[in-house]
């Protein structure tokens, strides 16, 4: 089984989008008294799904790298993989 392609761009309706074609639509969340959806719910977790692409593909590097070489210097995975980790976890907390 295959996911859709990154990169995936949140647009302002709360939809998540993999160049022209639509991936998901995040639904709002409506709070329990008077039935208003929490925007900045909505759009945060929209944030977090769009950055999946980014996230998978930076842990699979992570975990790649320490298959290869279990014995390597953390240093080096730190130098090389956590920026593609830091990226990914930004674009997911809408940085």
């Amino acid at each position: 089984m295959k996911h859709t392609p990154g990169p995936w761009l949140l647009d302002d309706e709360g939809q998540i989008f993999s160049h022209a074609a639509l991936v998901a639509t995040v639904n709002t969340q409506w709070d329990g008294n008077e039935g208003r959806h929490d925007w900045d719910q909505t759009m945060t977790d929209g944030a977090l799904l769009a950055a999946a692409p980014e996230l998978y593909e930076a842990l699979r590097a992570i975990v790649a790298q320490a298959e290869r070489n279990p014995f390597n210097p953390i240093g080096h995975v730190l130098e090389h993989f956590v920026p593609l980790a830091r990226a990914a976890i930004n674009k997911a907390e809408g940085k």
